[in-house]
């Protein structure tokens, strides 16, 4: 059994009382997002939607919890065990939490379908581009507390290992011309303090 109009809304009450506070680099907003360009990207590679569209909205669903190491394989017991409640088709529910708990950078490789693959590119669009910058650096700058220059320096090398993971064809095309952007400002960037005027 597919989730139901009625479902739907109880898994994205579910997700948006899990998510972070406004501001935070986890928040509705993200999940918002990482829902949108899923379903994009899910149409044109021919994925199979309503896993997509439970998948994105539950993939952070542990994050507010402390102590959590792998939050993927976290989120993925959580989702489960909600999407249960819910008398959800088993083999549904199974290939959404496969989803969830492959989403991270270590572990797609490992990532046996299409929807797990969308749901990896998607969240990982959420880090690069400009957009991705400014909430990478509210996250490293006023979460993590680290000065401006190893900020940005963290920014660049997740930008760049997001970029070179990504799975599908569509989010690589997509996500190119993003990319590029931030490679060009990371060179006036490096060229910041050997400004000489003359």
């Amino acid at each position: 059994m597919r989730p139901t109009k009625k479902q739907l809304k109880e898994i994205e009450k579910f997700a948006e009382s899990s998510a972070e506070k406004p501001g935070k680099a986890h928040d509705i907003d993200h999940i918002t997002k990482v829902r949108k360009f899923a379903e994009i990207i899910a149409k044109r590679e021919k994925a199979d939607l309503d896993i997509i569209r439970v998948a994105a909205i539950l993939h952070d669903c542990s994050i507010k919890k402390k102590g959590v190491k792998n939050h993927e394989k976290e989120s993925a017991k959580m989702a489960s065990k909600f999407l249960k409640n819910l008398k959800l088709d088993k083999d549904f529910i199974n290939k959404v939490v496969h989803a969830i708990e492959y989403h991270g950078s270590r572990l797609v490789k490992n990532a046996k379908t299409l929807e797990a693959k969308i749901i990896h590119d998607a969240d990982k669009f959420q880090t690069v581009g400009v957009g991705g910058f400014c909430r990478l650096l509210h996250h490293f700058s006023a979460e993590k507390k680290l000065d401006l220059k190893d900020a940005v320096d963290e920014i660049r090398d997740v930008q760049k290992r997001h970029y070179n993971v990504l799975q599908t064809k569509t989010a690589k095309k997509f996500i190119k011309d993003f990319y590029q952007l931030m490679q060009n400002f990371y060179r006036l960037y490096d060229k910041w303090d050997k400004v000489k005027i003359k």
